[in-house]
């Protein structure tokens, strides 16, 4: 329903047992999504492939693939196009949320009206500030 209004889908594998756990979900899923971020061993447990194989299977099912890729940054697929965006160096202290800030960050610039490339750079640099930080954003105070 949300297609027909002029909505993008965007989903997040989230984590390797995630995609083994629900592999039929997804086979009927991936189809729908306009863009997709997976990290290498989500996509490793999906395809079966290695993370530049598996990244360009992927993005002929979905529009836009994003393979994220820690400390190696990140891909961005779309059709012939390709991105790599790398990570912005900070001090690591907790990598916990890095991930979702990452996808969190693209959506953002991507809704801007952003370049994909703009957008992993953007996404990039948040994602940096979340494992640099020393506490985490959100506590009970």
């Amino acid at each position: 329903y949300v297609k027909s209004l002029g909505a993008k889908i965007s989903y997040d594998l989230a984590a390797p047992f995630a995609v083994s756990t629900n592999r039929n979900e997804l086979e009927y899923l991936l189809p729908k999504i306009d863009i997709l971020f997976s990290t290498e061993e989500e996509a490793l447990e999906l395809t079966g492939k290695e993370p530049i194989s598996a990244l360009s299977e992927l993005s002929e099912i979905c529009p836009i693939a994003i393979m994220k890729s820690g400390k190696n940054g990140s891909i961005i697929k779309k059709g012939s196009d390709k991105f790599i965006i790398p990570v912005y160096k900070v001090d690591v202290v907790n990598t916990n949320g890095a991930g979702d800030t990452y996808s969190a960050g693209f959506i953002h610039e991507y809704l801007k009206g952003s370049d994909l490339e703009s957008c992993g750079h953007f996404a990039s640099k948040l994602a940096s500030k979340v494992c640099a930080r020393e506490e985490p954003y959100f506590t009970n105070h």
